[in-house]
């Protein structure tokens, strides 16, 4: 049970410029992940799915932003979480890499 819940934590990799840089030069991962996530879920998760030795995992509030459509209609983009999982040396998620690599 207490495994499942983990596995539903991390929810999509997270692709941009900064995160293919991070990736690059720090070995940097970044994940979108649920709300209620904290940095000792995502680093266990990690440890235990993948099989990899995390360094750190630093953890971002992405708050709400207001879009327009047209002149008068307003509509809101939900928060959402995102983490940066710092990995050891050496070690990295090969279907991220692979993606960093052929850009």
């Amino acid at each position: 049970m207490y495994e499942e819940c983990l596995i539903r934590i991390l929810r999509v990799p997270y692709f941009s410029e900064k995160s293919s840089f991070l990736m690059k030069k720090y070995n940097t991962v970044v994940f979108k992940v649920r709300k209620d996530a904290t940095k000792i879920m995502i680093k266990k998760l990690i440890r235990k799915v993948f099989g990899i030795e995390v360094m750190n995992v630093h953890i971002i509030n992405v708050k709400i932003k207001n879009k327009y459509s047209g002149k008068k209609k307003k509509f809101c983009r939900r928060s959402w979480k995102k983490a940066y999982i710092v990995l050891k040396k050496g070690q990295g998620l090969k279907f991220i890499s692979n993606n960093i690599e052929s850009l």
